[in-house]
């Protein structure tokens, strides 16, 4: 196809109108990409800022890890054992009794049978409670 010179000139505003549409494709292009490149950049900061967050929490959970495995390795303590007070013998509960009837005082009472002075105290409480021992007051 041969073309001349009228009508290159008659195609000229059809091709600056290309020229231009095509330029302002360009800046719109540019436009977008610009704002999508600033939340891309917002995005990825976010993104480091979350991978280090997790980071961190993964250290922490490998340390909790970790203090768990010691303390289950870690040999297991008995429970504390509590001795029983030893039992009043019946030649002792009435030899107490005896004493607090006659108004023996509770350290006499105490010293004098062998037992605790809290034993006699209580012994002397309950007497009292009951009726059978004589009041101190």
């Amino acid at each position: 196809m041969n073309m001349n010179m009228n009508d290159l000139i008659s195609l000229a505003p059809v091709g600056g109108a290309l020229v231009i549409a095509a330029a302002l494709i360009g800046a719109l292009i540019g436009i977008l990409t610009s704002r999508h490149s600033r939340r891309f950049d917002r995005l990825l900061a976010a993104s480091d800022e979350m991978r280090k967050v997790l980071e961190s929490m993964q250290v922490d959970v490998a340390h909790m890890k970790e203090e768990l495995q010691q303390r289950s390795a870690a040999p297991e303590l008995a429970p504390p054992t509590f001795a029983p007070a030893p039992l009043l013998t019946a030649d002792q509960r009435a030899g107490a009794l005896e004493m607090l009837r006659c108004g023996a005082e509770v350290a006499d009472v105490a010293a004098g049978i062998g037992i605790p002075h809290a034993e006699a105290e209580l012994l002397q409480r309950v007497q009292r409670f009951l009726g059978a021992a004589p009041s101190l007051n």
